[in-house]
């Protein structure tokens, strides 16, 4: 009987082919070695705040058949969009640097980004989720009371500037589906708006002001009980 037993270190992963016959029959362990070189091995990475504009950076201690990476952004951790790319070394045994502004101008609140590496096949390896908070744009965020809240609770919308045109109020679930929407329009901006939550069933919900274009203003979460 054939079984495969894995051990991994550093950016080689370590696959054995171990067998019934016992020790004997592969080595000390019962095992066949064979060596899988990862594509990338990623060293750190970064997301910042510089001169107003988030940045992404990254480091790779080596690269095997890499293309490029893909940098995705996000405004709820949810609903994800490409919004630039980075070309890879493509095989390296040396650490890389790499790094990637977001020059949006319309950036607000809170942002998220992870990146996509992709390979000259095709094959990728999504890295993990980092948060920017308050880098640039208007400053403007969604007090919500209470939070948590029950059977209701009360919005408030909440900027250093005044926004134009009118503005679009957005309540979804913990999956980014929209269940609530209510177009403000410049006069009551500011006014306390209530959303009532009894007939929504108790979990996480995302509340985003975005503009007339889509844009997110600001972003907030509620927990309802």
């Amino acid at each position: 009987m054939l079984v495969w037993c894995i051990a991994i270190s550093g950016s080689v992963r370590r696959a054995a082919a171990q067998f019934s016959g016992g020790p004997g029959a592969g080595g000390a362990n019962g095992c066949l070695p064979a060596m899988i070189v990862l594509p990338v091995d990623l060293l750190h990475m970064a997301a910042t705040c510089e001169n107003g504009k988030p940045t992404i950076t990254w480091a790779t201690a080596s690269e095997r058949n890499s293309s490029h990476f893909a940098v995705e952004r996000s405004s709820d951790a949810f609903t994800w969009q490409v919004v630039g790319e980075v070309r890879a070394a493509g095989h390296s045994q040396q650490v890389m640097e790499y790094a990637w502004r977001d020059d949006d101008v319309l950036f607000t609140t809170e942002r998220y980004y992870r990146l996509r590496q992709v390979d000259r096949d095709g094959a990728e390896e999504l890295f993990r989720t980092l948060a920017v908070s308050r880098c640039g744009g208007s400053q403007a965020e969604l007090l919500v009371q209470p939070n948590p809240a029950t059977d209701a609770c009360s919005v408030r919308f909440q900027a250093q500037r005044e926004e134009d045109g009118p503005l679009v109020l957005h309540v979804a679930d913990a999956y980014g589906r929209e269940l609530q929407r209510k177009t403000l329009s410049a006069m009551d901006l500011h006014l306390p708006h209530r959303i009532g939550l009894d007939h929504l069933a108790a979990g996480t919900y995302h509340i985003t002001i975005r503009s007339a274009m889509g844009e997110v203003i600001a972003h907030t979460t509620l927990i309802h009980l």
